[in-house]
């Protein structure tokens, strides 16, 4: 079974089958992705074992020369997806990210610092870990709410403060 592309820069005549994964691999032993065959042979080297190739339009079979991006590992590779959900949703990958529990598009300064993501950011916005952490889990915190309870809380001390 031969597709246009699938074996693009690699012998025609080379045998592969579709992994369960969706991914093409050869049948010689050892059993390598193509994908990683044809960016080897772009590059001009080996990949090293860290190194994730990325298929540009998501389809693993699309294994042309212009589809395929080499990343220096898998932190980048998770980077790159995120950015392009953000693209998909309108938003701007450089200043915005998509929340993991309202999955609304905000600004980066909606998110708490979290040294251990892969942007130095939480995956929920500020104002869905607030309600979490308040026990709101069936309703979700908004800046509506948050300016209503601010207001509140001025009345009650009896005036706003400066």
């Amino acid at each position: 079974m031969q597709t246009d592309g699938l074996v693009d820069g690699v012998d025609q005549d080379l045998r592969y089958y579709v992994g369960k994964n969706g991914y093409a691999y050869t049948k010689s032993n050892p059993h390598v992705c193509i994908h990683r065959l044809i960016a080897e042979r772009v590059i001009g080297r080996f990949l090293r074992k860290e190194e994730v190739v990325h298929h540009k339009d998501g389809n693993p079979l699309n294994n042309r020369r212009a589809n395929l991006v080499v990343l220096p590992n898998q932190r980048a590779h998770i980077r790159e997806h995120a950015m392009e959900r953000i693209r998909q949703a309108g938003g701007d990958p450089e200043t915005q990210k998509i929340c993991g529990t309202c999955t609304r598009v905000l600004g980066r300064l909606y998110f708490p610092r979290l040294k251990t993501s892969f942007d130095g950011l939480g995956s929920t916005c500020k104002g869905c870990a607030n309600s979490r952490r308040r026990g709101k889990y069936k309703t979700l915190w908004t800046e509506t709410r948050a300016e209503g309870q601010r207001q509140r809380r001025a009345a009650a001390r009896g005036g706003a403060r400066c």
